[in-house]
This record gives structure tokens, C-alpha cells and sequence, in this order.
């Protein structure tokens, strides 16, 4: 049990915005499994331009089943913590408020344009996607296990994400959702997109500097 409380404390040194989704999955699951929902309930909407601040909050609501909730955790520990080794906390930060902020405006938008006026926004499950595409062509020849027994390319996994995408919104709409994804797309496979953000995040500057007072009192203790 100490053993699985230093690799939870672990993981969520090395992945803090990761760790932060998975908790805000497990939060906001309970509080709907427990019908107290209302106090998630400012988190969606079923018209962003009446209530605009869930544009950025709609992703940290799960009201799935408890099997969605933990292939969920599976997968946002699995992708996002490997983007987030990849990029750093704050870059991938960034690029998840993208994709979340970017998802929502599309459809919205596209609602509006097809006399839809407004379209639900709540869970993760599009934004999610878009970074699974992005985490595919950043490792494009990386072995997959579909359904945890079929090896498959991750690219191939991509390619299915984006018509899940599509097919989630239907023919016109789908359109609409599948731009954010697409635009990952391209800028993974820019130079900027490759590489980790410059300097050392908040976290990993605390890390070092605890392990620098370490080191100052061990050399302390043989000098004496």
C-alpha cells in the first residue's frame, strides 16, 4: 500500500495537470452518482452563449458510467501524461485550453450556422479525442493494443478518432468538430509542436530545490 501511495504521489509530481483532470473526473462523478449534480451543474450547458464560462469548464464534468470514468482515468493517464513528459505542465496546459476552448466555439458555432441554437458541451470525451490524435502522430509507429488485444499503429488509432469525431457530430456538424483535432494534427507535426516548453515548471522548480536542501544537509551531516 506505501508502495502504490509513493507512485500515486509520483505521478502526480511528474504529471500535475494530468493528475488534476483525473481527480476533477473522479469529483464530479461522485457528485452526479450522488445526485448532488447541482453543484456540477454550472459546468455545462446546452447553449455556450448563454452561459460562456463553460466553454472552459464543460471537460472537468463526468456523468458517464462508472466504466466510462475509468476508461477515462485509463486513457488521460496513459496519453495526456506522456504529453505532458513530452511538453512540460505549462505547455500542455495550454494546449488543452485549446483544444477545449476551440472545441466549443466550433460547435457552438456550427449549431448556430445549421439552426441548431446551441449544442450540449459537457465531459471530455471530444477534447480528449483531439489530444489522442495529437499523442498518435507524435508516436505514429508506437504499438497499440485495441480492445487490449489487437496490436494496431497508433496512427491507425488516429485515423478512427478523427471518424469517431466526425460520425459523434453527423455529417455537417461532425465537420465542425473534427477542425481543433485536425489543427493538433498539423502543429505536431511542426517543430514547435515537438518540443518541450522553455524552462522549468513551477513543480519541477520546487522539486529541485527540495532535492538541493537535501543534498546540502546530507553534506552537512558528514562534515560534522
Amino acid at each position: 500500500m506505501d508502495d502504490l501511495g509513493v507512485q500515486i504521489r509520483r505521478f502526480a509530481a511528474q504529471a500535475p495537470v494530468t493528475t488534476g483532470l483525473i481527480v476533477s473526473q473522479i469529483v464530479t462523478f461522485l457528485a452526479i452518482f450522488f445526485h448532488q449534480a447541482r453543484y456540477v451543474a454550472w459546468m455545462v450547458t446546452d447553449d455556450a452563449l448563454q452561459q460562456p464560462w463553460a466553454l472552459f469548464t464543460y471537460p472537468l464534468v463526468n456523468g458517464g458510467p462508472i466504466v466510462g470514468l475509468l476508461i477515462t482515468c485509463f486513457v488521460l493517464g496513459w496519453v495526456l501524461s506522456s504529453l505532458e513528459r513530452t511538453w512540460g505542465s505549462s505547455k500542455l496546459s495550454a494546449v488543452v485550453l485549446s483544444m477545449t476552448v476551440g472545441q466549443g466555439l466550433c460547435l457552438t458555432l456550427g449549431s448556430y450556422l445549421l439552426n441548431h441554437h446551441g449544442i450540449g458541451l459537457g465531459g471530455i470525451h471530444l477534447v480528449l479525442g483531439g489530444m489522442f490524435v495529437m499523442w498518435a502522430m507524435l508516436n505514429p509507429r508506437a504499438t497499440v493494443l485495441l480492445f487490449f488485444v489487437i496490436p494496431i499503429e497508433a496512427r491507425f488509432l488516429g485515423y478512427l478518432t478523427l471518424f469517431g469525431t466526425w460520425a459523434y457530430g453527423g455529417p455537417v456538424l461532425g465537420l465542425f468538430a473534427l477542425i481543433c483535432p485536425l489543427a493538433g494534427w498539423y502543429y505536431v507535426t511542426q517543430p514547435q509542436g515537438r518540443s518541450r516548453s522553455q524552462g522549468p515548471g513551477t513543480l519541477q522548480r520546487l522539486d529541485r530545490a527540495r532535492r538541493k536542501r537535501r543534498l546540502r544537509a546530507i553534506e552537512g551531516g558528514k562534515k560534522d
